[in-house]
């Protein structure tokens, strides 16, 4: 288990140490840097968490710029505290492999290290921040951005120390950004220099009336800027079958054992006509065992790289056309598992799956897609830090408000995945696409769960990773030990990895013309799409894509089965779970898109329209006028779309024990789970088995769950990325409530099912499942 070194927020402990510890866990360093001595321990657990912690909860997708809560004390020695202390983890707190003579050293701020910092390195730490504005904003924490110290740098890449609440009643426009770049115009590169006094002068004026305008323009600096950038990439893949394992389910591209250099004068077409002219490493990890998984991962390799390949051949597209790309191409590969799924009549385990994590390197920028738990990590001379987010049950909790994560990973099923490829339409999914400035040497690891459980990556970054950036080891002989590593640390799945060593080999210094500083007319955007890339980096919430390309954001979808986990390992695999904590669907929309940096604009009508089809707007519900007509006894139905209320917010459809298990309010009960008998995704098919009237209620309908998709979950589209994130009560039942399964009855209200359910003639014996003709 690696160090954990923590901030503690605000003063409150201050007066509670004793011989320089807090309580008998976490010991004092210096400032407000405490460490954990038991962090293979879960901390204490938290029965409420305070407001104060919310938004880092609702942040978690950001977690390569934001601190995640470690825990909350509420109490010291069985004494309880008035005011509650949050200890952060991932802050800006330069690592540490060991405990030894050296205090941990914070990481400089932005402010700090601006005038050595190169022309696009500079553009890139506040095209970084602007991302953050929106988010931070929506959560009350704009202040954050408007407060020096709290603005750290890890290498190039920007880090919060934590976040600061805004005032009451105060609100910050894009001005006040202008004030706080301000000093730093006067050691400004002098390539960037015009360019950004005509940007701040621009923000103050108030010609900039989105965020959205002010990380086009930024974009368009950076591609300015980076066109003389010369940065030479390094790559090698390897897949193991590990020890244990009858055969390999995972795959990668290029193929394994390829070792490659990017950025020499011959093209690499020319010696080797199956690789794409530019940087495209995939790693997927197969779900199925004997039913497929190394089908599945096969076909989403030949599939995403059949559908880039004719894009990375022409000239370097539009970083949102990329990133809208990326985000097509998981989806179609998705569809091609699903269809061949149902072509070969595979139901519930019984589908073949696999996980997804790719890398694109396209000019000064590489893109990072992820679906699932197959993962990415960035690594510098000073850190290693996980880069994308597992779409399991675990983060799901986090990124909903519900928990912290250490907590979380000892919930049963937390290592359950919300979303994979092959288990749904790919209208209920949503892959995750970052995109990183390449400013900086550094390494990128994709690796499978093979490598990355049990903290292996984490605890030996040191001695397996760091001498591959620094030279001392090549690539291929690196990837070769990571596979090494991985069978005997944990040896207990396959292991896929793809290293890509980024050098600097041309720092760009091309001068970036005033002009771009103009704001750009932005065409109306559809809200209905949600495709995302990050600037900045959010998460994928449970049904959701991506950090943002500059201005894009990500998101996720969820599918998967219960899966006990162990204290530092995490398994995959299918069925159907979901998070029946209180309040679950009423926040579970609009918190899903909040964690993404920004919408990524659709602006190229050539590709296909996923991403389109896959958001729908979300609409109030309204009754349909033969609502009676549609429940007659023995009739099917299939759940079409995801229940809303009137504010626009999604919630689950559940199945209720009785049909008046109504809160005082009038609205079904949702903070007493054990009247709930389950929840219902878009898909299932039910069948009327009986009505009811209740006495001043609403017509209640009872329901047999007939079937229900594989990969189904409660993961739903997310809202525009500029509504404000809903309230959440943090106060959640401890047990879980399943999805609903083949077999179970239970009551809905007739109003609630009507809007969102159609009635089926003929279905296929599979959908009929367990109901009689």
């Amino acid at each position: 288990m690696p160090y954990q070194y923590l901030w503690a927020v605000g003063n409150a402990w201050k007066r509670l140490v004793q011989d320089q510890h807090l309580g008998n866990r976490y010991r004092w360093l210096h400032s407000n840097v405490f460490l954990d001595l038991q962090p293979d321990q879960p901390p204490e657990p938290v029965v409420e968490l305070p407001v104060t912690v919310l938004p880092y909860l609702r942040l978690s997708g950001y977690s390569r710029h934001i601190p995640r809560p470690y825990t909350v004390l509420t109490g010291i020695a069985e004494q309880p505290l008035e005011t509650p202390i949050v200890l952060l983890d991932q802050a800006a707190i330069a690592p540490s492999p060991a405990i030894d003579t050296k205090l941990p050293r914070l990481l400089p701020t932005l402010a700090e290290q601006w005038s050595k910092m190169p022309p696009l390195t500079q553009l890139n730490g506040l095209w970084q921040l602007a991302s953050l504005w929106e988010p931070l904003r929506s959560e009350q924490v704009v202040s954050t951005l408007l407060t020096p110290d709290l603005i750290r740098l890890d290498g190039t890449l920007v880090r919060v120390l934590e976040l600061c609440p805004d005032g009451p009643d105060v609100t910050y426009s894009l001005a006040a950004l202008a004030d706080h770049w301000q000093p730093l115009l006067s050691t400004a590169h002098t390539a960037v220099a015009p360019y950004l006094q005509s940007l701040c002068q621009r923000l103050k004026n108030g010609e900039y009336k989105t965020s959205e305008q002010l990380l086009v323009s930024l974009e368009r600096g950076l591609s300015s800027c980076g066109v003389d950038q010369q940065t030479q990439v390094q790559i090698a893949t390897r897949t193991d079958q590990g020890p244990t394992r009858k055969r390999n389910e995972d795959a990668c591209f290029p193929a394994n054992g390829t070792a490659i250099t990017y950025g020499e004068q011959s093209a690499i077409a020319d010696r080797n006509p199956d690789l794409p002219p530019i940087p495209l490493v995939l790693v997927c990890d197969g779900i199925g065992g004997h039913e497929g998984g190394d089908v599945a991962s096969s076909l989403a390799i030949q599939s995403i790289q059949r559908y880039l390949m004719p894009l990375l051949k022409t000239a370097t597209p539009d970083p949102d056309v990329i990133s809208q790309a990326l985000g097509q191409a998981i989806c179609i590969a998705n569809d091609e598992i699903s269809q061949r799924n149902d072509l070969e009549k595979r139901q519930a385990q019984g589908r073949m799956g696999t996980t997804v994590v790719a890398a694109l390197v396209v000019g000064e920028s590489l893109y990072l897609a992820h679906l699932g738990d197959s993962r990415a990590y960035r690594i510098t001379s000073k850190s290693c830090r996980q880069i994308t987010v597992d779409d399991d049950v675990a983060s799901r909790e986090v990124r909903l408000g519900y928990g912290l994560y250490r907590e979380a990973l000892y919930h049963p099923g937390a290592g359950s995945l919300v979303q994979a490829l092959g288990m749904t339409s790919s209208k209920l999914l949503y892959p995750t696409v970052q995109r990183f400035v390449l400013d900086e040497d550094f390494l990128v690891l994709l690796c499978s769960d093979g490598l990355s459980d049990n903290d292996v990556i984490e605890n030996t970054w040191h001695q397996s990773l760091l001498p591959i950036l620094q030279g001392q080891q090549l690539v291929a002989d690196g990837s070769q030990a990571l596979v090494q590593l991985a069978n005997t640390q944990n040896g207990h799945d396959n292991v896929t990895i793809g290293l890509l060593k980024f050098q600097v080999i041309h720092v760009a210094t091309t001068p970036v013309d005033p002009a771009l500083a103009v704001p750009p007319a932005m065409a109306p955007q559809d809200q209905s799409l949600t495709t995302a890339t990050a600037a900045a980096t959010p998460m994928a919430p449970a049904a959701m894509l991506t950090p943002p390309s500059p201005r894009t954001s990500q998101p996720l979808a969820q599918s998967t089965t219960q899966v006990p986990v162990k204290a530092q390992s995490r398994g995959k695999s299918w069925g159907l779970i979901t998070l029946g904590f209180a309040g679950l669907g009423a926040i579970i929309g609009i918190i899903t898109f909040n964690l993404l940096p920004e919408l990524l604009p659709a602006t190229n009508a050539e590709l296909p329209t996923l991403f389109q089809s896959a958001a729908p707007p979300l609409l109030p519900p309204t009754p349909f006028a033969d609502t009676p007509s549609i429940f007659e006894i023995n009739r099917l139905l299939q759940v079409t779309v995801a229940v809303v209320d009137v504010n626009g917010v999604t919630q689950p459809l559940r199945l209720y024990a009785e049909p008046n298990d109504l809160s005082p309010t009038g609205s079904p009960n949702s903070t007493n789970p054990e009247k709930i008998e389950g929840t219902l995704p878009a898909g299932s098919i039910l069948q009327v088995l009986n009505q009811r009237e209740v006495a001043d209620q609403p017509r209640w309908v009872r329901l047999k769950v007939c079937s229900v998709p594989s990969g189904a979950s409660l993961g739903d589209r997310p809202t525009e990325s500029n509504t404000p994130t809903a309230e959440v009560n943090p106060v959640a039942p401890g047990t879980l409530v399943q999805l609903s399964q083949p077999g179970d009855e239970g009551w809905i209200s007739a109003t609630t099912l009507a809007p969102v359910v159609q009635p089926l003639g003929a279905v296929a014996p599979a959908q009929q499942g367990d109901c009689q003709p």
